[in-house]
């Protein structure tokens, strides 16, 4: 069984770049799966239905199609299941001036029967007859597949994309883009809620903006992952289309989208994940031709912190002097990537470039250049001094504790925590005291204290010991005193008392002073 729609590409089809809409096509992508998918499983006598749209199988682009060429759309079902469709749909244009013809999409898409006296109940499927018995072996191994795939990406769907404040070029939070749209009568289907079609081209739509945003550029869409549909729409929900980068390469950049819906008419249920999808995006010149994608900046932080991860690995792994500098290489690397991985997972709004610290000042910056210098020269100079095996033994376990505490005291804090003092308390804003808060009432900084001093006590850097403990004490020192005024600001008298139960943690620092 095979059905085709053939259709005119007007100037209403387009895209910014004069090439039709790469969700227009999607959209009649799911047109033509639909009505061969309900003609099919109405073909024999019993209870009427609609097929609704459960899943998209990846999607390629081949080629661009014009405005003003004929969409020819031919769909044929490869396989039917108890209660599944499959159904396999080329698209081809065709210039009718020239008579020239392309392939421009191939895809396989997945319906399921839903009855239209209760659109929860699944009808079953009327099975096509195959040429061969092969065909049927492989449209099974394909279901099954497909099944597994829709239960593991279901299971994994809990993201949220959340705004970000003051978000640099080039990075997640800069390009993220949402649209809300409200499901109307022209979006459904007889069953009253929306067409696959309408929702594909939305997301297309999305995920056009973010890679617009992301390299400044015309962009096309290249290909679209599976899409996979894990709830119904209903009629009058609003509906939420999220896209974000997550990851790009020197040609491509992929876009993570997914659709939330706010049934408004159904007050009984709250928001949840409707479908969810990967697009992936070219960069076009105005020529049309390739253009290189700029790298997301965090990708490449990530990249070469794990890069001197894995050379401290590989240092460490030797018997010279400098396998105790693997161990600093991989403690400091482990360090500022935990520093964004955490602020990551609690308090994603705050969360940006400089999350990583790399960048955390000059003089922290001059102070770890300080320590590679001392440690190169005092090998040179004085080689025994770098081989003392368990004075580096020390340092490490003064790094692990400094570093424990320190993301202990950050899961512990989740939201309220932030790399930057606060001035201003807003509504979320909860005096800490459980956990590590219980022992110390500034633990990330007391972490951070010995995890510096607990690095050159790694690298026997005897200098730079002294060094680090004095300006960590004199940085700790004042940042605590100003931290405390917006503490005491903010809570009161219940931060006062518990400014009396619990020490600092840091040595001969009491924080600010108050006069009663």
């Amino acid at each position: 069984m095979s059905r085709q729609l053939v259709r005119i590409m007007r100037p209403d089809d387009a895209n910014i770049a004069g090439n039709v809409h790469g969700g227009t096509i999607l959209k009649m992508i799911e047109e033509a799966g639909a009505i061969i998918s309900t003609r099919h499983c109405n073909s024999q006598a019993g209870e009427p239905c609609v097929a609704a749209l459960a899943r998209v199988e990846r999607t390629d682009f081949l080629s661009p199609m014009c405005i003003g060429e004929v969409a020819n759309v031919s769909a044929e079902i490869t396989y039917t299941s108890r209660h599944s469709v499959e159904v396999q749909v080329n698209v081809m244009s065709e210039n009718i001036l020239t008579g020239a013809k392309k392939v421009t999409n191939k895809a396989t898409l997945w319906y399921v029967p839903l009855s239209l006296k209760n659109v929860n109940k699944v009808v079953e499927v009327p099975p096509i007859q195959y040429a061969r018995k092969e065909q049927e072996e492989e449209g099974k191994k394909r279901y099954e597949e497909q099944k597994l795939d829709r239960l593991e990406t279901k299971q994994r769907n809990g993201d949220v994309i959340f705004p970000v404040i003051n978000p640099e070029p080039h990075t997640v939070g800069y390009s993220q883009s949402s649209l809300i749209h409200l499901v109307g009568p022209s979006d459904c289907t007889l069953l009253g809620f929306v067409h696959g079609g309408v929702t594909m081209k939305l997301m297309d739509e999305v995920a056009g903006i973010v890679a617009a945003r992301h390299c400044k550029t015309n962009i096309v869409t290249a290909s679209v992952d599976a899409i996979n549909f894990h709830e119904k729409i209903k009629k009058g929900s609003v509906i939420t289309i999220s896209g974000r980068m997550t990851f790009t390469s020197n040609k491509s950049m992929e876009i993570e989208v997914f659709v939330d819906a706010d049934p408004f008419v159904d007050e009984s249920r709250g928001r949840y994940r409707a479908v969810s999808a990967f697009f992936t995006y070219v960069s076009l010149s105005k020529e049309g031709k390739p253009l290189p994608v700029p790298q997301l900046l965090i990708a490449v932080r990530a990249c070469f912190l794990g890069f001197a991860f894995g050379c401290g690995l590989l240092l460490s792994a030797g018997r010279s002097a400098w396998r105790h500098f693997g161990w600093y290489m991989c403690s400091l690397s482990l360090f500022h990537y935990s520093e964004y991985l955490v602020t990551a997972i609690n308090n994603p709004r705050s969360l940006s470039l400089d999350s990583f610290l790399l960048n955390h000042s000059f003089e922290y910056n001059l102070a770890a250049l300080s320590s590679w210098v001392e440690f190169t020269l005092e090998k040179l100079l004085f080689p025994e001094l770098k081989q003392i095996t368990w004075l580096s033994t020390v340092g490490l376990l003064m790094v692990i504790f400094g570093d424990c505490l320190r993301k202990a005291a950050m899961l512990t804090a989740g939201s309220n925590f932030n790399h930057i003092v606060q001035n201003e308390k807003s509504d979320t804003h909860t005096l800490v005291t459980s956990g590590v808060y219980g022992w110390f009432r500034h633990p990330s900084y007391v972490g951070w204290f010995y995890w510096s001093i607990g690095t050159q006590v790694l690298l026997c850097n005897p200098i730079c010991v002294v060094g680090y403990a004095l300006a960590s004490w004199r940085f700790f020192r004042e940042r605590i005193e100003e931290e405390e005024i917006t503490l005491i600001h903010f809570f009161g008298e219940e931060y006062l008392e518990y400014k009396r139960k619990v020490p600092s943690g840091l040595p001969f620092i009491k924080g600010v002073k108050v006069e009663l």
